[in-house]
């Protein structure tokens, strides 16, 4: 084994990320044009439209909204204000709408049919965020559905699903907590990249050690260099090891025993969520009411599961 600490494991790392992080949880002026973005596309007729050309508007930009509440979150918790937590929560409810208006337009406009587009963009990190949080009343429905999508669309579409071994590993992941087999499409060479080693040694925790080291790394790593779809350039998830809690949890509910690890990643203070998670009243959640009013018009019966 090399003994050379790779930078990543730095303990510099993560304080270098902060600046970026400021700058997008302080930037009002943005913040402001989404929420009139948010108006404004929710005056749009389906009318002649197909559901995406509406609710995908929406969707945009109620995700916009979200980037700001977690980002303002992480960087208050990584300054030392616990009180981010608040914010963290906010910003995932949100971004579980968000989850909800991609879900319904992908279910309901015909063009997407037998394509596993329902698990994409950072819903995946979303889902981790949420089982690492305890916002189980989101986790739990979107990955059954997108366990379902997976199957409807006979083992997930090549580009859309395949492109980032962090969607597969998710997927496979969510499949053990919830005690269905994920059988990856053979023709797909392989599709779990680096994370494989998680599930080959899955039976195994005294082997877990390093493989929980690596993807650490594979994280970090991933959170700044382009090229080859890197799973966490965007924040917060360039600091915030979600997957990592997530397999924690996941292996915690099943009874297994995991490893702790040595990484600067799980030492920073986003890995120190609250015990339990603060739904917020959906007449309370910030920001998009009106994107809540107009589904909730358009589609007086629940569509999905959350």
């Amino acid at each position: 084994m090399n003994n050379k600490t790779p930078k990543y494991r730095n303990k510099n790392w993560i304080k270098s990320k902060l600046p970026d992080l400021y700058r997008l949880a302080t930037d009002s002026e943005m913040h402001e044009y989404y929420l009139e973005k948010i108006k404004e596309s929710c005056t749009l007729s389906l009318q002649n439209k197909t559901y995406r050309q509406v609710y995908g508007v929406i969707e945009l930009h109620v995700n916009c909204i979200a980037v700001a509440f977690l980002n303002k979150g992480a960087h208050e918790v990584l300054s030392g204000n616990q009180s981010g937590w608040k914010s963290l929560q906010q910003g995932l409810t949100i971004r579980a709408w968000a989850a909800k208006l991609h879900a319904t337009y992908t279910m309901l406009d015909k063009q997407y049919k037998n394509r596993a587009v329902i698990f994409a963009e950072l819903y995946p990190h979303a889902l981790c965020q949420a089982a690492a949080m305890g916002y189980d009343s989101f986790a739990i429905p979107y990955a059954k559905l997108a366990i379902e999508n997976f199957y409807l669309t006979k083992g997930g579409d090549e580009v859309w699903f395949y492109t980032m071994p962090f969607f597969p590993f998710v997927l496979k992941l969510f499949g053990k907590w919830l005690g269905v087999e994920i059988d990856l499409r053979s023709d797909i060479k392989n599709p779990l990249g680096g994370y494989q080693v998680i599930f080959d040694h899955w039976d195994y925790p005294e082997l877990l050690a390093e493989d929980i080291l690596s993807i650490c790394d594979l994280h970090c790593k991933e959170s700044v260099e382009r090229g080859a779809y890197p799973a966490f350039l965007f924040a917060p998830y360039t600091v915030f090891p979600v997957e990592i809690m997530a397999l924690y949890r996941i292996r915690k509910e099943l009874g297994l025993e995991t490893p702790v690890v040595d990484h600067q990643l799980l030492q920073n203070q986003l890995n120190f969520p609250p015990p339990i998670f603060e739904e917020i009243p959906e007449n309370e959640i910030p920001d998009i009411q009106v994107a809540i009013e107009r589904y909730k018009h358009d589609f007086p019966e629940p569509i999905v599961g959350w």
